[in-house]
């Protein structure tokens, strides 16, 4: 194989002779093969992401086609129901809340016995134990 600079070529360069391996140049057994069968995989490869990539756009064309049919709130519920279900989903959060905050105040209360206890010099005995 020969490389040659084009540039200094023309004004006297320089020619550089390259020798390569044996393995670079000659072909391994079944080497077609394998090369065909790299193609036809990324060619297999290329057609499924065309294929996905087409029913993505086609079930985006048809929720927005049915969100122009059925134009009522968020997913075809009506906003006397979507503030029904805001409504519920709020009054659980809050139950939630107070079923905290009152175990924590029982904790509290119970640090509080106990560390009046420990100041009492009473010695105290493990609930898991009882």
């Amino acid at each position: 194989m020969c490389i040659r600079d084009s540039i200094n070529a023309e004004y006297g360069g320089s020619v550089s002779l390259l020798e390569l391996s044996p393995a670079l140049y000659t072909p391994q057994p079944n080497e077609k093969n394998h090369i065909g069968k790299v193609f036809e995989n990324e060619s297999t490869r290329d057609k499924n992401l065309d294929k996905a990539a087409k029913e993505k756009k086609t079930l985006q064309k048809k929720q927005r086609m049915s969100q122009q049919e059925n134009p009522t709130g968020v997913g075809g519920i009506d906003e006397t129901e979507l503030s029904g279900l805001a409504e519920q989903y709020l009054e659980n959060v809050q139950g939630e809340q107070n079923s905290e905050e009152a175990s924590m105040e029982d904790l509290l209360r119970r640090r509080a016995k106990l560390m009046d206890d420990i100041a009492d010099g009473l010695e105290i005995q493990d609930q898991d134990k009882k």
